[in-house]
């Protein structure tokens, strides 16, 4: 069974929009909840993340190296930002990384596409339905 890690950047900011600004992130409420859209399945990790790559302030590439994880699907917001630090992130530290960019988004289409031209040659990048059709094929067995 696949395990799933979701990285929240900041969980209140997704349960009570503009609650604080990035000077009072240190006084961060516990009784924060994710949105009912955003809830994680029953086989994946919450990791709440405070800098611009996950790999910087969770314990991710520890975790994934435990698993023997090599290959890593990316998505999520802010492109220009997180998601484009993730992914050079990830590639430096030898992961093999596809990125879904219709699951990616940021303020503007300008941004957007400047995002992705600039991290194009970190990842692979592959729409969902083209990720879909990749996982629903059968695995071929490395030559022996």
């Amino acid at each position: 069974m696949a395990v799933g890690v979701v990285a929240f950047p900041l969980l209140p900011l997704i349960t009570r929009p503009n609650l604080w600004s990035s000077r009072l992130r240190r006084h961060r409420p516990t009784n924060h909840q994710v949105i009912e859209e955003l809830k994680p399945g029953l086989n994946e990790m919450v990791l709440p993340k405070t800098s611009s790559s996950v790999f910087n302030s969770t314990n991710i590439d520890f975790i994934l190296r435990s698993m023997n994880k090599r290959y890593l699907i990316l998505a999520g917001c802010v492109t220009d930002q997180c998601v484009a630090h993730a992914v050079m992130d990830a590639c430096d530290m030898g992961y093999m990384v596809t990125l879904v960019p219709e699951a990616t988004a940021t303020y503007s289409q300008q941004r957007q596409d400047a995002a992705l031209e600039a991290i194009k040659g970190y990842c692979r990048m592959r729409s969902v339905e083209e990720l879909a059709l990749e996982l629903l094929q059968p695995a071929v067995a490395a030559p022996s």
